[in-house]
């Protein structure tokens, strides 16, 4: 199906051939695709996209003779035009014309006894191209990309590493106290602070109950208290109690917040004040807690009524498919019952021809037959009679 055949016998040749194919599939795929896919109409025949070594491009039905000269690309892209997206369709023509590029670059290779050096050479300079599918998609921009980002991250990486302080300190940052995750705010300003140890500690190691500061040092570990009903009766050990409160990591910024209003020199009566603090402060989270729930319930129905939609389009969308195809169908069977409709109506003419051939045959011969039966006849014998003595009679009378 290509005129003016051109036979590559060295890489060279062959990868020129191999670029000159790929620019013109390109071509139909990206500037000229308006083009390409008016010529791609579902209804024509089993039709091919073939690159030509000029960097042009045709849509044409496959070679007869078999086996054809060179490889033949995928058979029928028409067909599938109007059943997919179009982006999936393109894709899908450059994937099947991805592997045509390869495989007449190695039928060229294999016929003209390219060695093992010859076609890894080959398939090297062929590898440096994107393919037509990565150039079609918009992969091989986002590669390139890629790439760029790389080269640049690794000359800052070269740039960094001439200055060895600078990297250990950030590599190697100052440890800080956990409890400065989580910043306070004061109800009268919107400035943060970081909590001071918690004094409660200070008392489980046998300190005076005084509000003397303790030395710095980091807090325990957190550990993810388990959630407890604040508002029950059965009120635990005080010992226990003081070590649930230290061991949660929400007790400093409690303390720091409200230092200023519990004088921990009275005792018991502090911890009262701090529990009902707490207490307080815990039904806040809690409803806060609900309303962020509340809110994420919406999103979630949201969410949820949205892909009912998106389903419900996609019911509709593929019963509209559907009655397209069995639509399709109809026509295609009303065309088929048109055609045989047609040659009965032909068929029925030629009889009906043969017919008032044979009808004048026999009417010529019964009239043949006709005439000579009445010139035997007796009949025709008295009319000569009459005929002749007529004549006789009239010529006496004129004589």
């Amino acid at each position: 199906m290509e005129g003016g055949l051109f036979n590559p016998r060295t890489v060279e040749e062959v990868f020129g051939d191999f670029k000159g194919r790929r620019n013109g599939l390109i071509k139909a795929l990206t500037t000229e695709v308006e083009d390409f896919y008016r010529q791609c109409h579902p209804e024509k025949e089993n039709l091919c996209l073939y690159g030509l070594p000029s960097e042009q491009w045709e849509v044409n039905l496959p070679a007869e003779e078999v086996p054809p000269e060179l490889p033949e690309p995928a058979l029928g892209i028409n067909f599938a035009r109007d059943s997919m997206q179009e982006k999936d369709w393109l894709s899908l023509v450059a994937v099947h014309s991805d592997a045509w590029l390869l495989a007449v670059a190695f039928y060229f290779g294999s016929r003209f006894g390219f060695d093992k050096a010859d076609r890894k050479r080959l398939f090297n300079m062929i590898n440096e191209l994107p393919t037509v599918f990565e150039v079609v998609t918009g992969a091989a921009k986002k590669q390139q990309k890629e790439k760029s980002s790389v080269s640049n991250h690794s000359s800052n990486k070269s740039k960094s590493n001439s200055k060895p302080g600078l990297e250990s300190q950030e590599k190697y940052p100052k440890s800080q106290p956990e409890y400065e995750e989580e910043e306070v705010f004061d109800e009268e300003s919107s400035t943060s602070r970081p909590p001071p140890p918690s004094p409660i500690s200070q008392r489980r190691q046998g300190d005076s109950p005084g509000p003397s500061p303790r030395p710095p040092g980091p807090f325990p570990p957190r550990v993810t208290p388990e959630v407890v009903d604040l508002e029950d009766d059965s009120i635990p050990p005080i010992a226990s109690i003081i070590e649930d409160f230290e061991r949660c990591h929400l007790v400093p910024s409690i303390v720091g917040k409200y230092r200023g209003d519990v004088e921990f020199d009275e005792g018991m009566k502090a911890l009262e004040l701090l529990t009902l603090k707490t207490l307080s402060v815990a039904r806040g989270l809690s409803l806060q807690g609900m309303d962020e729930s509340h809110k994420m319930a919406g999103l979630v129905e949201a969410v949820g009524l949205r892909d009912k939609k998106l389903s419900d389009a996609e019911v509709a969308r593929a019963q509209v498919l559907k009655e397209r195809d069995d639509a399709r169908l109809e026509l295609r069977k009303a065309q088929d019952e048109i055609g045989i409709a047609k040659d009965e109506a032909k068929e029925l003419k030629l009889e009906l021809e043969q017919l008032k051939r044979d009808m004048e045959s026999k009417i010529e011969g019964a009239r043949v037959s006709a005439i000579e039966d009445f010139e035997k006849s007796e009949e025709m014998d008295r009319l000569k009679g009459e005929y002749t003595s007529g004549s006789y009679l009239r010529a006496l009378k004129e004589a």
